[in-house]
């Protein structure tokens, strides 16, 4: 048994309550729905509508390399359900673990497709917010019958989640070369109109075939939509960390100005 895995069984719970209150679900399993709004780099970006906060809440799932009917399952905008583990990873957190097994399709622990062709609502947030930003959170018990509020950094309730972000300006940029698959992903380095600034990540991107260089947004303004995630730059040390805006398609970057 890897005891990086909870055995016991899958607790259904929403992506508001797991993301609220992640830390109690860790090394457990959780059974959770939601739309596909972004797959890239292994992971599955899934988002679901709390009308109570007027917010999305979301969470990735590391699909673990997987490749055949399984990558099918999540193409974007289809609303999936997800099974696996809560686990940490480089200071954020992930569903781990998860399966699908087209042969048994009725299996409790399958991951399961129910609807395709579903709207992907892109959040439109502003750069203050998500680095420095707070949000009230609000659950209802309805067994003690009353109301609790918890105060989360913005970035953190809405983390994986779709979002768009207007006037931003690329001051610099850089891009990684170090001989891996991310070879040619680049860093835009960018301030919003009030001052605060703010890192928009990209994958690796490409236009007819040809490598989009960051040469083509520097010194422009840019409207941007993408996730959001956190970036811990050293493993070691999980404290010191920022948030960024992960873009993973070229028209995903529009030049304003």
């Amino acid at each position: 048994i890897d005891e990086n895995f909870y055995e016991g069984e899958a607790i259904e719970v929403s992506l508001k309550e797991l993301r609220c209150h992640v830390t109690d679900y860790l090394q457990k399993t959780v059974r959770v729905t939601g739309i596909v709004v972004a797959y890239f780099g292994n992971s599955i970006y899934i988002q679901e509508y709390d009308a109570e906060d007027d917010v999305y809440y979301g969470m990735s799932a590391f699909d673990g390399y997987a490749t055949g009917p399984i990558v099918g399952l999540f193409k974007i905008g289809n609303e999936v359900t997800v099974v696996g583990s809560v686990t940490e990873f480089s200071g954020s957190y992930q569903i781990s673990g998860i399966q699908y097994d087209p042969f048994n399709p009725n299996d409790e622990n399958n991951s399961k497709k129910w609807s395709e062709g579903n709207e992907v609502v892109f959040t439109e947030s502003s750069a203050k917010d998500i680095i420095s930003g707070t949000i009230d959170v609000s659950f209802y018990h309805e067994e003690e019958e009353n109301t609790e509020t918890v105060t989360l950094d913005y970035a953190e309730a809405i983390m994986s989640t779709a979002v768009t972000v207007t006037n931003l300006q690329v001051k610099s940029y850089s891009t990684t070369s170090n001989g891996g698959n991310n070879d040619g992903a680049i860093s835009l380095r960018c301030t919003a109109p009030d001052g605060t600034s703010i890192t928009v990540r990209t994958e690796v991107l490409k236009e007819n075939g040809v490598l989009v260089t960051g040469d083509r947004y520097n010194g422009k303004t840019i409207t941007v939509k993408g996730v959001i995630e956190k970036y811990v730059p050293d493993s070691k040390n999980p404290d010191n960390y920022y948030y960024q805006i992960k873009c993973y398609r070229v028209d995903y970057i529009e030049i304003t100005g």
